[in-house]
């Protein structure tokens, strides 16, 4: 016999738990049976809950790059994909590279997509994007 169910989906789900910490939240999936805690992880991917989830992080990460290192990098990118070439610290840019590195491309291809970047000097990277030809793209392109 089957139990009746608590959640019909992952957005129930995440409606009643979402404001408890990490650790009730995985109490509370682990106590439901093993048929509800496979409809909810098929609710949560077929409804692409991982991508929103990703996508709230990295934007914090963006917010707290700019708070703590005065790095805009969506300005930068978006300068860069015009065909503006930008230069950068090298440090900077080891920073951007630690934080959203961690992240599939998937997620972080919106602040990182398109970016080349090429060592001027011992501390110095000049970012860049590429046309078609995978040459450096210019204002003209």
């Amino acid at each position: 016999m089957s139990s009746e169910v608590v959640f019909s989906d992952f957005a129930e789900y995440w409606h009643f738990v979402k404001s408890i910490n990490k650790t009730q939240r995985d109490i509370i999936f682990n106590s439901l049976p093993a048929d509800q805690q496979e409809n909810l992880q098929s609710s949560y991917e077929d409804g692409g809950w991982e991508d929103i989830f990703m996508r709230n992080q990295i934007d914090k990460d963006i917010d707290n790059l700019k708070k703590d290192y005065n790095v805009d990098i969506l300005s930068i990118r978006s300068k860069v994909l015009s065909g503006r070439s930008h230069f950068m610290k090298l440090s900077d840019w080891s920073i951007v590279n630690e934080i959203f590195g961690v992240y599939q491309s998937r997620h972080s291809d919106y602040v990182l997509g398109g970016l080349h970047a090429e060592l001027e000097n011992t501390d110095t990277v000049s970012l860049f994007s590429v046309n078609k030809k995978g040459e450096k793209k210019q204002l003209n392109d």
